[in-house]
């Protein structure tokens, strides 16, 4: 779970199977962090265990970079992290420690990190997590929502921009690829759930065969955007396609994906 196409597909899926609420916040919770996994990687500087002595290494083209802390491990950490502690299941708390450890494991057997950089990806997760169980709280009593409905046309109008502005200034201070392509896909998917929650209000989807369904029709989409646009825009010679694949991911989860639910009689407007 460190690619970031991987989550440029998952997010969406979630965002759909959950309440907005809580997809959203994790859409956004996991965007920073796999951000600032990229700038902890910069700061720390740390050299991965490929080609040393003693150590066999697979699988190098998912280890770019710098080694602390582990990303998958700090991605996994906190996505489903975040889950477990939303919802509190015992299961799902049992699933969750279950594949990050598998995630953390697997890294070490492939010979791309050190046992300290799985440590560390892990821990900062858990911290991480713990800071946004607080900070939503908060939000909670304070009744700020992302995907408030009630919220004026002006606000959203103003979140909307701040979010911009924000996305503009970590897009310019990103040191790589990943990060930017990251801050593309937040920003998009956090204004496409404005842009919804202000002029449409679509509901959550509360059959289980619906959402089903909407995965099916979703997902579909987001997989002929993840893989076949590239190809298309690289054939065209389009110098900035990669830009689109993050920008189209994330508009299409929180506001492409729900027009279309609605229009196919999966989701019911609250008005």
């Amino acid at each position: 779970m460190g690619n970031d196409l991987v989550y440029f597909f998952l997010l969406p899926m979630f965002y759909w199977l959950l309440p907005k609420s809580v997809g959203v916040r994790l859409i956004v919770w996991v965007t920073i962090v796999l951000y600032g996994s990229e700038a902890l990687k910069m700061w720390f500087h740390t050299a991965r265990p490929i080609g040393q002595q003693g150590i066999r290494s697979l699988y190098e083209q998912s280890a770019p970079g710098y080694s602390f802390p582990s990303g998958h491990t700090l991605g996994a950490t906190t996505f489903w992290g975040y889950l477990a502690a939303t919802f509190r299941k015992r299961w799902l708390t049992a699933f969750a420690v279950l594949i990050v450890g598998a995630i953390a494991c697997s890294r070490l057997y492939l010979g791309v990190h050190f046992p300290i950089d799985i440590v560390g990806g892990a821990v900062i997760g858990i911290l991480i997590v713990a800071v946004a169980f607080l900070v939503d709280r908060l939000a909670a009593k304070r009744r700020l929502k992302i995907d408030q409905a009630e919220r004026s046309v002006g606000a959203s109008m103003l979140l909307a921009g701040m979010t911009l502005l924000v996305a503009a200034v970590l897009y310019g201070l990103a040191y790589n690829a990943l990060q930017r392509r990251l801050m593309l896909f937040g920003a998009a998917a956090l204004i496409g759930c404005i842009v919804e929650n202000t002029w449409l209000r679509i509901e959550h989807i509360r059959r289980v065969w619906r959402r089903l369904a909407a995965v099916v029709i979703g997902g579909s989409v987001l997989l002929a955007v993840q893989t076949t646009l590239p190809t298309v825009v690289d054939a065209q010679g389009f110098r900035h396609g990669a830009v689109l694949v993050p920008i189209l991911s994330g508009l299409w989860a929180t506001l492409g994906a729900p027009v279309i639910f609605r229009l196919c009689g999966l989701e019911q407007s609250s008005r």
